[in-house]
C-alpha cells in the first residue's frame, strides 16, 4: 500500500514542485522533507507488518484489536498519502516554509502501537455504509487540517463549513470530536475567540462520549491557552487548568501533554506580566519536553519553542546569559530541522542579537544580525519588512556606537523598503 503513494515516481514529482523556487532554501528544504517522510513510511510499513503478525503469526492480540489497529494506521497512511499530494503541487513560498514542520506533525506513530488506550477508544461503526462514510469524512478532515497548517486557513474554513452538518448527522464522536476541534482551532486562528471557546467545548463533550481521553486532554489545553491568554481571562484560564490538568492525568499523564498545558499556563503568566511565574512554567515546559521518550521531529521542535519562550522570559528578568543559552540551544534544533537558510534560523539569529543589543554587546549583536539579514535577502529578497526589521536593529547599534553617517543609511534603507511595500500613511513608516 506504501508503495502506491511514496516511490521514485512522487518522488520526483515533488522535486520537480521545489525545484523552480527562487527561495534559497527551496533544495534543502527538500532534502530535509524527503528525509523525514522516508523515515515515516519506514516506520509505517514496520508497524503495519507487526500489527499483522502479532494477532495472525504469534497470536498475541485479538482480531478486534487488529481492526483497531489498522485503522490507526489507516488514517496515518491517508495524512502521509495527502501530505505528498500536496507536496507535488507547485510549492510556493509559504509552503516551503511549513513543508518541515508539516512533515514533523505526521508524528511518530506510536498512538498506534498504544494498545490500551486504542482499546477503550469508541470503534468505528459496525455498520458498513456508516462506516465507509465516517472514513470518508475523517479523509476530508484531515485534507483540510492539513490546507490550514499549509497556510490557508481560510480556504480550510470555507471547505469545513458544508460538511459539517453531515458529519453531525452520522452521530459518531471521535468524528465529531475531531471537526468541532478543527472548526475550534480555525475560528481561534480567525480571531473568532468567542465561537472558538464553545466549539472547543463542544469538542471537549464529544472527546469524552468518544471514550478519548487524549482528544480531550488536547482541546482542554487549547481552551486554556485561548481564555486564559489570547482572550486575556486569567484567572478563568488558571482555574481551567485544574480540568485541563485532570483530563491529561487520566489520558495516562503524557508528558508532552503536561508540557503543552505548562507552556499555556507560562503564556497566561507572561501575559499579566508576571515574569516569576512564567519562568517557573515555561521551566516546566522545557523539562518535560526534554523528557519526551521518543527522538521525532516534532518533540525537538516542540522544545525549541519552549527554549525560546523560556528565554524570552529570564531576558525580561534581566538573566541575560541564561536567556542567550536558551535561545542558542533552540537555534540549533531549528538549524537541524529545517536547514541553515530558513526563516525560522533567521529570526532566531535577530533574537539574539537583540538580546546582544539590550547587554550593550554591539559586535556580538551585529554579528547575529548580519547573519539574519543574510538569510532574510536570500529567502525573501532585499525589499521584504523582515529585511526592514534587520536594518533598524543595526541602525540602532550605528547610533549607540556614535556611528550616525552609517545610521543614517541604514535608516534610508529602512524607509526605501517600508514605502515600497507600506501604504504612505502606515504608523511603522519613519519609525
Amino acid at each position: 500500500t506504501m508503495e502506491k503513494v511514496w516511490n521514485k515516481e512522487k518522488k520526483k514529482k515533488i522535486l520537480d514542485a521545489f525545484a523552480p523556487s527562487p527561495a534559497a532554501h527551496a533544495e534543502e528544504t527538500y532534502k530535509l522533507t524527503e528525509s523525514s517522510l522516508n523515515r515515516y513510511a519506514n516506520t509505517w510499513v514496520a508497524m503495519h507488518t507487526e500489527a499483522c503478525e502479532a494477532t495472525q503469526i504469534r497470536g498475541e492480540q485479538s482480531d478486534a484489536l487488529l481492526d483497531t489497529r489498522m485503522a490507526c494506521l489507516d488514517r496515518s497512511f491517508d495524512r502521509f498519502s495527502a501530505m505528498t499530494a500536496l507536496f507535488s503541487e507547485t510549492a510556493d513560498a509559504e509552503l516551503l516554509n511549513s513543508a518541515v514542520k508539516l512533515t514533523a506533525s505526521l508524528g511518530d506513530l506510536s498512538e498506534c502501537a498504544d494498545l490500551e488506550t486504542l482499546a477503550e477508544r469508541l470503534p468505528l461503526p459496525s455498520n458498513p455504509e456508516t462506516r465507509e462514510a465516517v472514513l470518508d469524512k475523517q479523509r476530508d478532515l484531515d485534507k483540510l487540517r492539513l490546507q490550514s497548517e499549509a497556510g490557508n486557513p481560510s480556504r480550510a474554513l470555507e471547505g469545513l463549513q458544508p460538511i459539517l452538518p453531515l458529519i453531525e448527522g452520522l452521530a459518531h464522536p471521535p468524528l465529531q470530536a475531531d471537526a468541532l476541534s478543527l472548526l475550534g482551532e480555525l475560528q481561534q486562528e480567525r480571531g473568532d475567540l468567542k465561537e472558538a471557546e464553545e466549539t472547543l467545548r463542544q469538542a471537549a463533550e464529544q472527546a469524552a462520549l468518544a471514550k478519548d481521553d487524549r482528544r480531550a486532554a488536547k482541546v482542554w489545553i487549547d481552551l486554556v491557552f485561548l481564555v486564559g491568554y489570547e482572550d486575556s481571562r486569567a484567572l478563568e484560564g488558571k482555574t481551567m487548568a485544574r480540568v485541563a490538568r485532570a483530563a491529561v492525568l487520566r489520558a495516562g499523564g503524557s508528558t508532552k501533554l503536561l508540557a503543552k498545558l505548562e507552556g499555556a499556563l507560562g503564556a497566561i503568566s507572561a501575559g499579566e506580566m508576571d515574569w516569576p511565574s512564567a519562568k517557573i512554567h515555561f521551566s516546566a515546559a522545557k523539562k518535560h519536553f526534554a523528557d519526551v521518550n521518543d527522538s521525532s521531529a516534532q518533540s525537538r521542535l516542540d522544545l525549541a519553542v519552549s527554549l525560546l519562550n523560556l528565554g524570552t522570559v529570564l531576558s525580561s528578568l534581566g538573566e541575560f546569559e541564561k536567556a542567550l543559552s536558551q535561545m542558542q540551544e533552540a537555534t540549533e534544533i531549528w538549524r537541524e530541522a529545517f536547514g541553515e537558510l530558513h526563516p525560522k534560523v533567521a529570526s532566531s539569529h535577530y533574537n539574539i542579537g537583540l538580546l546582544h543589543f539590550q547587554q550593550d554587546e554591539h559586535e556580538m549583536a551585529l554579528k547575529e544580525l548580519e547573519t539574519a539579514l543574510s538569510i532574510r535577502k536570500q529567502v525573501y529578497g532585499e525589499r521584504h519588512l523582515l529585511v526592514a526589521e534587520t536594518l533598524r536593529l543595526m541602525a540602532l547599534i550605528a547610533s549607540a556606537q556614535e556611528n550616525y553617517e552609517e545610521t543614517r543609511e541604514l535608516l534610508e534603507q529602512v524607509l526605501e523598503v517600508q514605502r515600497e511595500t507600506l501604504r504612505a500613511e502606515h504608523p511603522k513608516i519613519c519609525l
